[in-house]
């Protein structure tokens, strides 16, 4: 039987999402693959539905996990810009904790480094950096400190 609440009907979609994201990442991805054609793809947009823009808060941290999935898919398949996109969308869910925004924002500038835009991923990084910060996390902290001092130019003597 379905469960009535939409928060926990849409964790169990998301949960279906991520297993078939998971047998995605383990098989080759086909030239030329979109992510519309993947097996999980649809599932997503029901997540995305159920969360209704906001209107529905019981749906938002698996609609902020879902837009994160899609971004990843998205840059998985090199399409970086429209990764960016989900990216956002996630960061502008309401119920995004904050050790997820950071990871977000982790994700954003490894897409800008793809995308050949040092200064937005350094941007991006220092986000993240920031949020570790306020979080009090070490090892994030040293990871977004190395990761933003690879996107600035040398300094000239």
């Amino acid at each position: 039987e379905q469960p009535k609440e939409l928060g926990v009907r849409s964790r169990m979609l998301f949960t279906e999402a991520q297993v078939r994201f998971t047998e995605w990442l383990t098989q080759a991805v086909a030239p030329g693959a979109s992510a519309t054609d993947l097996a999980f793809w649809p599932i997503t947009e029901q997540i995305m539905a159920n969360y209704e823009n906001g209107d529905q808060p019981s749906v938002g941290l698996v609609a902020a996990d879902t837009y994160v999935l899609r971004g990843q898919t998205l840059s998985g398949l090199g399409d970086c810009w429209r990764a960016e996109d989900e990216f956002d969308a996630a960061l502008a869910v309401a119920e995004i904790t904050p050790e997820r925004r950071m990871d977000v924002w982790g994700l954003k500038g490894a897409c800008f480094v793809e995308l050949g835009q040092p200064s937005s991923a350094g941007d991006a990084y220092n986000q993240a950096l920031q949020i570790a910060r306020q979080l009090n996390l070490p090892d994030d902290i040293a990871y977004y400190e190395a990761a933003r001092r690879q996107q600035s130019p040398p300094a000239t003597p």
